[in-house]
């Protein structure tokens, strides 16, 4: 875990911009080179020296070519190292950004792993029996997912683009959301009983109003709904936990930007500013999530003649 900035530092969103930076590369590599923080540097062509002084806060990385020099190098919108350097964008939340909050499907090495522990022992996963076959086990249910967002948003008779995530807790007893601000990591929960009488508290660090913490907490109400068995769960109880993750993030997706409001957002908004920017802050969710549900939008069906 990166160390905060000390207060005594000259340039603080400087040296945030150097973790975030050193952060993505570990990322980018996928711990299979060691990042140093030269490599850091070499982003920008600094020499040791300047990128010492980088890393320290002592160099305030304000030229809008280097901070576009950053975002082209790892193909991330000019929005992160620019909200980094303004202080209108954390590290967490930064690197919430880069990596897009968690993957909407299981990839191809993740898929080639199941396979090979699928077929040495199939009965792992499926026990009744009934011989299921791979396909059927770890298939993504997005429709049932979204399905179950889109009711929980009739429910709760949502209306506005921004889904208050407490209102959504309300609607289910067994479940309680609160701040916290003594705990370390973004997100901390507690239990009592189990499945239909679970009962869980979920804390959050920062406030509902952060876009990453929006996301972490419309997944972990997914998760609570799933362990605790809801009615309205019944099509993804026998989802495997290798796909809890990917179900989790389809659901906070669909929770956080309804189909129904995202197309009443995208007809409003100004087609000569940043469309992007304006549906992330309307649905006060991040730019990477926008994108991606922009990108899975299904079309409205045409009425039958």
């Amino acid at each position: 875990m990166p160390k905060p900035i000390g207060a005594n530092v000259k340039y603080p969103h400087s040296a945030v911009l150097f973790k975030f930076c050193k952060e993505a590369l570990r990322i980018k590599f996928d711990g299979q080179v060691k990042v140093i923080d030269q490599d850091v540097g070499a982003i920008l062509k600094y020499d040791p020296a300047d990128c010492s002084h980088w890393k320290r806060g002592s160099k305030n990385i304000r030229n809008l070519t280097h901070l576009r020099d950053i975002a082209q190098h790892f193909k991330i919108d000019e929005g992160i190292p620019v909200g980094i350097m303004d202080g209108s964008l954390s590290f967490d939340e930064a690197l919430f950004e880069y990596t897009g909050y968690g993957s909407y499907t299981l990839d191809s090495k993740q898929l080639d792993a199941l396979k090979k522990d699928f077929f040495e022992k199939p009965y792992h996963w499926d026990a009744s029996d009934e011989g299921k076959s791979f396909e059927e086990i770890f298939k993504i249910r997005r429709k049932s997912v979204r399905d179950i967002a889109h009711k929980i948003i009739e429910m709760g008779a949502f209306s506005e683009p921004i889904i208050d995530l407490k209102e959504v807790s309300d609607l289910f007893s067994n479940i309680k959301i609160q701040q916290n601000k003594k705990i370390e990591e973004p997100l901390r929960v507690s239990n009592d009983g189990w499945k239909k009488n679970l009962r869980r508290i979920i804390s959050h660090k920062k406030p509902l109003t952060c876009p990453y913490m929006r996301f972490l907490m419309a997944r972990e109400i997914f998760y609570f709904l799933k362990d605790s068995e809801h009615e309205l769960m019944a099509e993804v109880l026998t989802i495997p936990p290798e796909t809890a993750t990917v179900h989790g993030n389809i659901f906070a997706s669909y929770l956080l930007i309804p189909d129904h409001l995202l197309r009443e957002e995208v007809a409003q908004i100004f087609s000569d500013q940043d469309i992007i920017q304006q549906l992330a802050q309307a649905f006060g969710v991040s730019k990477a999530l926008i994108n991606h549900r922009l990108w899975n939008l299904e079309p409205l069906s045409k009425p039958q003649t």
